[in-house]
This record gives structure tokens, C-alpha cells and sequence, in this order.
């Protein structure tokens, strides 16, 4: 009946055998765009890995449907929270638009026109006796890398990774400056340096020894996921709700309340 209409099965069949599984195109997208135009390429790699079934993996793109997008939206939004699932969707809409774009799908993208859900954003930052109880508990950690590293992201406010990523040749402590050469906003930017920061670099067994300020054994080669330290500490702190990047919050809040402009707290930021 399809070759009496002017169709031909045999090619279709040939056509879908050939057509890319999700994790061919997984691997092409994080080949040609994630890694070489996109700075969260690690965030990327653990939110499919974290979320994506692994039973996407063997399936043809063509065969993965709109419904089944919006489903998982839902149950990641349950389990993990709504940021996760609208950071998963957004993640997801932008692959599948690429897999369009190259010719790897010719259906319509299955992640369009699933509705995100409402994120409250946090607002969340160490309160005076928080401080106090983090100070000391940074104090009694063992690990003097995680130790010094949350210190100087109270004092520098950086981001996470600017300051894992950091190499020695990045700080001059003449200058008391510290270059960062590629931010999230992908141009440098210059820190100044106060005397307790450059007393806990030069103290570290790194200084002088390797490439990177926080050494790692990873692909890396620096230290990569500061999670499960930040939990220790945490907890030893007794303190609760807060993440890595509250740290960076709390800074920009006591600059708000020591009472500098918000222009000069928007540079430091």
C-alpha cells in the first residue's frame, strides 16, 4: 500500500536503522557545542547523568516524545525540585534544537511548550551567629585545602569554580591582585587581594609546588565538587538550608550592611 502510494518502506527502514541514539547524540553535542562554547559543560554532564533515564540511551532521537519529556519534567520536579526539572527542560530544549539544526532529527523538538514550574529564588545568607558557628568549624577541619578554600570564597566572593579552577599564576601578591582570566560573564576580571587572603594562599602546600591553587586528582587537576566538604562542615557548624554559593550572598550582604554602594558591591560580585 505505501509503494502504491509512491512510498518506499525499504528506505524508511534503512533511514530509521541510521537514524542517531540519544547517546550518539549526547556525545556529538557535548563534542561540538557544550565543551567548546559553553562554560557549564560540567553542570551539563551531571544533569543528564543525574536525570536522564539511562534507558534514553539505546533510543532512536525520533522515538523520544513529548509526553514522556513532560513526564520526567514532573518527576524530577518532585524528587529533586523544580530548579533541577527547569534546568533539565532548558538543558533538553536546547540539545534537541541543536539535533534539528544538524540535520540528526526532523521531527519537532519534544521539549517545546512544556510549562516551567515557579523557582523561588533564594535569598539565603549566613546571619551574624552562623558566621561565628561556620568560622569555627572551618577552623577544626582537618582538610586544610576545603578549609582555606571556603574561607577565601567568604572574603573574595567568587564563584565556585573560579576559585577551583585558580592557578598561582593568576595572583600577583605585589599587586595584591588576583586576575581571573574567564568568568561566567566571559571577560576577566581583577580582585583585590586582602592580607588574610594572601596569608592563607602563601600558607598553602600547593604555593610554589603546583599549577593550581586547590590540586586535584581528577581529569581537572584541580579539586572539582566542594559539596560533600561544604556538607561537613555544615553539619559540624550546625547550620542548615544553606549552599556553597549562600557564601558568596553572604558577603555581598555585609558589604550591604557595613554600607557601600551597591555599585562597588556590583564590581566585587
Amino acid at each position: 500500500a505505501q509503494i502504491a502510494a509512491g512510498g518506499d518502506p525499504i528506505a524508511d527502514r534503512r533511514e530509521e536503522r541510521a537514524e542517531m541514539t540519544w547517546a550518539e547524540f549526547r556525545e556529538e553535542y557535548m563534542a561540538r557545542h557544550s565543551r567548546p562554547y559553553k562554560r557549564s559543560t560540567g553542570d551539563d554532564v551531571a544533569t543528564m547523568r543525574r536525570y536522564v533515564p539511562a534507558a534514553w540511551n539505546a533510543r532512536r532521537l525520533s522515538d523520544i516524545t513529548s509526553s514522556e519529556v513532560a513526564q520526567l519534567h514532573i518527576s524530577v520536579g518532585a524528587n529533586h525540585g523544580h530548579c533541577s526539572a527547569n534546568g533539565l527542560i532548558r538543558l533538553l530544549h536546547a540539545m534537541f534544537k541543536k539535533a534539528i539544526k544538524w540535520g540528526r532529527l526532523s521531527a519537532g523538538n519534544p521539549a517545546d511548550g512544556i510549562e516551567f514550574f515557579h523557582e523561588n529564588h533564594r535569598n539565603r545568607y549566613l546571619n551574624n551567629d552562623e558566621l561565628g558557628r561556620v568560622l569555627t568549624a572551618l577552623a577544626a577541619d582537618p582538610n586544610e585545602y576545603w578549609r582555606s578554600y571556603f574561607m577565601l570564597l567568604l572574603m573574595e566572593g567568587t564563584r565556585c569554580s573560579e576559585l577551583l579552577s585558580a592557578r598561582w599564576a593568576d595572583f600577583d601578591f605585589d599587586a595584591r591582585e588576583w586576575h581571573i582570566p574567564d568568568t561566567k560573564a566571559k571577560r576577566p576580571h581583577d580582585l583585590p587581594l586582602p592580607d588574610p587572603a594572601i596569608d592563607l594562599l602563601r600558607a598553602l602546600p600547593s604555593f610554589g609546588t603546583n599549577e593550581f591553587v586547590f590540586p586535584g586528582r581528577g581529569k581537572t587537576g584541580h579539586l572539582a565538587e566542594p559539596k560533600k566538604a561544604w556538607a561537613r562542615i555544615r553539619t559540624a557548624a550546625n547550620v542548615k538550608n544553606i549552599w556553597v554559593h549562600d557564601l558568596r550572598r553572604t558577603l555581598g550582604s555585609r558589604l550591604v550592611n557595613a554600607g557601600y554602594s551597591l555599585p562597588l558591591i556590583a564590581k566585587v560580585l
